[in-house]
């Protein structure tokens, strides 16, 4: 018959391994979590776990935009009425949040998607929302064959279009769109560009008496064809275009706009966008300024008289 020490010595041997085991997988877990691939498991998990912050936000007044903290890309949801639309999707790896953060917010199929234009930072997590979501209309600009990208985020997006069946349709110049009781007014391009910023979608939201400028990446020599047109630009919030970059937002176009408030989607980036100069115009407007790599996904409010404002990061 074996003797209790001998057992109480295997029993010890066994639960120091087990121990070893479980503090060595405890490590993998951790070095996972540091890489791109574990850093979006662990978001989404919090995600579905019902972890996910300013999603979970009570918003009782009709109209709301969200725009999402995506990085140095853009990503913006917009509710109204009961009906939402997505202007944009980020990157290939923000699907998820996209997806998710439309999850928790209650949308299923979306009502419509815009896309500004084809660059991979505002396309790539679209294919994984018409998959996972679904839209009733796809509206895109007119581009021209030569300034198509063609890169992988493009060609998926294509796929995937053609795959569900989704409507498209081609929004020019003085095209609008009613989503519950906001008219969007599409504005340009007013004409060819030889490339994709400035052939960007840009509309102007109206609801009640609240207006918002959304301009994509567009640059200055759009800039400019924008306010020769005449076209009332004037609006309590812009969307900053390109990120805050120096090559938009210039002296003229935000004199024509006059924001109060202006939100710039930017995340860490080589070009240390947004630029001092463009930050510096909008201040002399005095603007109040909203940035996702300051304060996470921000949200306006319109509730028929005032506009509050909801930062992730307060």
């Amino acid at each position: 018959m074996e003797d209790r020490p001998k057992r109480r010595e295997r029993g010890d041997l066994r639960n120091r391994i087990l121990a070893a085991g479980s503090a060595i997988l405890l490590l993998l877990l951790l070095l996972f979590s540091f890489t791109g691939p574990g850093a979006a498991f662990w978001g989404r998990l919090m995600s579905l776990a019902g972890h996910n912050g300013i999603s979970d936000v009570a918003l009782d007044a009709p109209l709301n935009i969200h725009v999402l903290d995506v990085g140095k890309a853009d990503a913006i949801l917009i509710e109204c009425e009961g009906q939402s639309l997505l202007l944009d999707g980020g990157t290939v790896d923000k699907g998820d949040k996209v997806s998710d953060y439309l999850t928790r917010r209650g949308i299923g199929k979306l009502d419509c998607i815009v896309s500004s234009h084809p660059d991979k930072d505002h396309i790539g997590g679209l294919p994984q929302v018409l998959q996972e979501h679904g839209a009733r209309l796809f509206c895109h600009p007119a581009l021209a064959e030569e300034i198509l990208p063609h890169t992988d985020e493009f060609l998926a997006l294509e796929a995937v279009l053609k795959e569900t069946g989704t409507e498209q349709s081609v929004q020019t110049p003085g095209s609008v769109y009613s989503l519950g009781g906001a008219k969007l007014t599409f504005l340009a391009p007013l004409r060819e560009y030889d490339n994709t910023n400035d052939s960007s979608l840009v509309f102007k939201l109206s609801y009640g008496d609240f207006t918002a400028l959304f301009c994509g990446d567009m640059e200055e020599e759009a800039e400019e064809d924008l306010v020769a047109s005449g076209i009332d630009l004037n609006a309590d919030l812009l969307k900053v275009s390109h990120h805050g970059s120096n090559t938009s937002s210039t002296k003229k176009f935000l004199k024509a706009v006059s924001p109060r408030y202006a939100v710039i989607s930017v995340g860490p980036d080589k070009n240390n966008l947004p630029q001092k100069k463009v930050l510096r115009r909008l201040e002399n407007f005095d603007a109040e300024i909203y940035r996702t790599d300051i304060d996470g996904t921000v949200i306006f409010s319109y509730d028929g008289e005032a506009i509050t404002v909801y930062t992730e990061r307060e």
